[in-house]
């Protein structure tokens, strides 16, 4: 049997005890779109993690789609799967890699290439698309990753503007202010770039267009 959804009372008492438990810091951003309206504030808070949510999936298939593409591209020119241990990284990501390996070994695992690939972050993997690895990675061996022929200054454009958004759902803040509509489409065709059937994978699956659609009465369509 399915279970009802409990309905939530929304009382000025209410109200003020998540105002406490979320804080008027984190809610001052739709406190701000809806003039001060605390109510409205708090819908608006609602419909930024149901977006959230539904984007997060998307997030989600394109980080790894990306990072697994790198490592086989990044296999095949090193001809070994640690490339890591080679590869002329900056000691920025030196230390990126350094700390993945330690929460390996934190978590009583034993490191492998697969568990660190899986351990370096959205950024990281954006990082090797930066102008500081244009002859020692990209034109070399990351280009490959990518089944469009990409310059590299769109792919890194395109991927810092996604890794921007990624960190502001991961980080469970405001994304109301950009122009959402444009950031699913522009996630979709980054997937496309690595694996259209992913990328068709991922729209067919996801909520974001249902969620969009059910922003507070009041609210103006940003996009």
């Amino acid at each position: 049997m399915k279970r009802k959804q409990a309905v939530f009372e929304y009382s000025d008492e209410q109200l003020a005890a998540l105002e406490k438990a979320l804080s008027t810091d984190r809610l001052q951003p739709y406190l701000i779109l809806s003039n001060g309206e605390k109510l409205q504030a708090i819908q608006l808070y609602e419909w930024n993690t149901a977006l959230s949510e539904s984007l997060y999936g998307l997030l989600q298939g394109l980080e790894i789609a990306l990072r697994n593409a790198m490592h086989r591209s990044l296999i095949e020119a090193y001809q070994r799967e640690d490339w890591y241990e080679v590869c002329p990284l900056h000691h920025e990501l030196k230390e990126t890699i350094r700390k993945a390996k330690a929460r390996i070994l934190l978590d009583g695992k034993v490191v492998a290439p697969p568990k660190v690939v899986a351990e370096l972050t959205f950024g990281f993997w954006v990082s090797l698309t930066s102008p500081r690895y244009a002859q020692l990675l990209w034109d070399r061996m990351l280009r490959r990753a990518f089944l469009k022929n990409l310059g590299r200054k769109a792919a890194h454009k395109r991927l810092d503007r996604i890794r921007k958004l990624r960190n502001r759902v991961a980080h469970h803040e405001s994304i109301l202010g950009r122009n959402l509509k444009d950031d699913f489409a522009l996630i979709l065709e980054a997937a496309h770039w690595i694996c259209p059937v992913t990328a068709a994978w991922l729209r067919a699956n996801s909520t974001f267009h249902d969620r969009y659609a059910q922003r507070p009465a009041k609210v103006r369509d940003e996009a």
